[in-house]
């Protein structure tokens, strides 16, 4: 595997350079591990040339045989003459690197990059129009492997966990109130049973803001076009709770919405309706299997924030429920507007803090908290008014909605998820003066995203890269996907396909940040439970470069090559749900984008799917008609 650290790509250069010979530098071809849509973006990328080197590229077919010559097997498909001399950190003095494109060939099915001139064994490649649901699947499953509470077990022997953080967690008493305060009297009071749900990352800890915006996320999927994540498969264990009573995909996301339902304060004076923001131990943990974990768990205090967010996950459940499970999403809107209830009555940011909030967890807290607070209560009202049509919440929405900043969605700031869902199911007539600012908003957004993307030699989108950078980058995507439902334009969905290959290889260090995706994938995410096992789960998307990072692993201030595939690299090599969430829904959102059924899906000024414009599944609809509705007459 290539190294990706700058400080060792240093001392190799300087190695060969003292041995008289770059002969240590060889060819290399990086394609994306993703795949290729026929109608999508294709590039690659050819690095450690030798200056001055004469080589052809082209796209070779090693199963197709010749009709007039059935012995023999294998032919030239599509030279490769479109390459662009690109400059990358990672190059040796005398080598040179090209960005390789073959957007203009759009056969389906499995070939090889070969390449003549230059000593380089055939590359394989896989071009298919469900590439972006094939991929989506492993990333989706991540969620199950992230379960708290419940045996899970992969394919692996070796990956396998029992039930873990069973015991009842204690609720804090004697809380600071203060925005920054970190006081407060620490009082480990009444137990309560908030079992379930998903461990946020590499730890073992559980959070109110990522799991309502990654199973908002992942119903936004399910918005987009329901019947086909109807078709999609998991592969549960047998003894999976509730097997079959669902289609696996909102089973999965089931598990995220009924541990917040757990979070919700009850009949508590002062705090009725509002929302615990956590579950922690008391001190970081090694690496162990969850269930080794057995330290205290503690329930922290209420949020506005947090409350909010729980709020718009879980109407957007009512609404996305509604078919699947009428009970079920009558429960999640109850909650929902028990919520809002507090949040009305609490218009001020609420921050219940305590000194336990940094000896085993982070914080989703900002720099500006009443700018974060803004953001989440535009979003909760955004899918209450979806999920009941009522005037409240959407008075609460047109009053506020100039009150944020727009940017893409994530926890800094979901305002976008509520936006976009806004633009698509709230109706044409519903408020066109705010339907308008977020298609403005959306398209000046993607512009300076395409304007990033045209100014780098490779696809890249990111300006500063910090935290989470690799996230970013998916949502950029989603943006311009965004973007491409608004204006009809195509070229901002082909500009999404360029950017998601970023994570999966083709960048400067040729490094594919999702776990089990291609020979160079990440071997050594920041994840307690695979460094115990000494195995790697797939669908994991790691957070990326960090300029920031201070793990004592990651080399700081070096943009891009800001990462190392290090277990302990905690700034740039850890998963977590709210990257896994991003990830799997922009795949989902290229599957739609690239696969309609008919003519162009969501075209401008569409409010939502259609029945007329419906991306295809890998399973056709055909298989499984929807039900006619009683009395419906027959069409002629």
């Amino acid at each position: 595997m290539r190294k990706n650290v700058l400080f060792g790509l240093k001392l190799a250069v300087l190695a060969g350079i003292a041995a008289g010979s770059l002969n240590a530098w060889a060819v290399q071809l990086d394609v994306s591990s993703l795949g290729y849509h026929p109608q999508g973006v294709k590039q690659a990328v050819i690095r450690d040339v030798p200056e001055g080197a004469d080589f052809k590229v082209y796209v070779f077919d090693p199963h197709r045989r010749n009709p007039r010559f059935p012995v023999v097997v294998g032919a030239k498909l599509y030279d490769v003459t479109q390459r662009k001399l690109v400059s990358l950190p990672t190059q040796a003095p005398g080598m040179q690197a090209y960005l390789l494109d073959f957007s203009d060939f759009h056969e389906s099915g499995g070939f090889e990059l070969r390449v003549d001139g230059l000593t380089l064994s055939p590359t394989p490649i896989t071009v298919n129009e469900f590439v972006f649901w094939d991929h989506m699947m492993p990333v989706v499953k991540s969620f199950y492997y992230q379960r708290c509470g419940q045996d899970v077990e992969s394919r692996s022997p070796a990956m396998y966990h029992t039930a873990c953080h069973v015991e009842e967690a204690h609720l804090l008493r004697g809380l600071s109130t203060e925005p920054t305060g970190q006081g407060g009297t620490k009082i480990l009071a009444d137990t309560r049973d908030v079992g379930g749900g998903w461990h946020h990352g590499g730890d073992y800890s559980r959070y109110v803001i990522s799991t309502a915006i990654a199973a908002g996320r992942l119903m936004d999927a399910i918005a987009l076009n329901p019947r086909s994540v109807g078709f999609f498969r998991l592969n549960y264990p047998i003894f999976e709770p509730a097997l079959g009573d669902m289609p696996d995909y909102y089973h999965e996301v089931k598990a995220g919405l009924d541990w917040l339902l757990t979070m919700q304060a009850h009949d508590v004076p002062g705090i009725d309706g509002a929302v615990y923001r956590k579950v922690t131990g008391l001190a970081f943990v090694s690496a162990m299997p969850p269930e080794d974990d057995t330290q205290k768990q503690i329930i922290h205090g209420v949020t506005t924030q947090d409350t909010a967010a729980f709020a718009a996950a879980l109407a957007t459940g009512a609404r996305v429920f509604q078919k699947e499970n009428l009970g079920y999403s009558i429960k999640l809107l109850r909650a929902a507007e028990k919520a809002w209830t507090y949040l009305a009555a609490h218009p001020e940011p609420v921050w219940m803090h305590s000194s336990y909030d940094w000896t085993a967890s982070g914080e989703f807290v900002t720099p500006n908290p009443s700018q974060a607070d803004s953001a989440y209560r535009l979003w909760a009202a955004t899918e209450l008014y979806l999920a009941t049509r009522k005037a409240v919440y959407h008075d609460y929405f047109v009053s506020h909605l100039n009150q944020v900043n727009i940017a893409p969605a994530g926890w800094e700031n979901p305002a976008m998820l509520g936006l976009m869902d806004f633009w698509r199911f709230a109706g044409d007539k519903t408020d066109n003066p705010s339907r308008v600012f977020i298609q403005s908003a959306v398209r000046q957004l993607a512009g300076n995203i395409a304007v990033r993307m045209n100014q780098s030699a490779l696809p890249q989108s990111v300006a500063h890269y910090e935290k989470s950078s690799n996230r970013l980058t998916a949502e950029h995507a989603v943006t311009l996907l965004d973007a491409a439902q608004i204006t009809g334009d195509k070229q901002d969905a082909l500009l999404a396909s360029r950017l998601v290959a970023s994570l999966y290889g083709i960048n400067p260090l040729g490094q594919t940040f999702v776990t089990g995706e291609g020979g160079h994938a990440v071997q050594h995410p920041m994840h307690r439970w695979m460094e115990a096992k000494g195995s790697v789960l797939p669908g994991f998307l790691v957070d990326g470069p960090n300029e920031a990072a201070m793990d004592g692993k990651t080399p700081p201030h070096q943009a891009f090559l800001s990462y190392v595939d290090d277990a302990k690299a905690s700034g740039v090599n850890e998963s977590s749900i709210l990257n896994n969430a991003s990830l799997a829904y922009l795949l989902a959102y290229l599957n739609n984008s690239f696969n309609p059924a008919g003519v162009d899906q969501n075209p401008a000024g569409a409010t939502g799917p259609t029945d007329t414009n419906k991306p295809k599944s890998p399973l056709q609809y055909e298989l499984y008609p929807e039900k006619k509705t009683p009395g419906a007459k027959k069409k002629k």
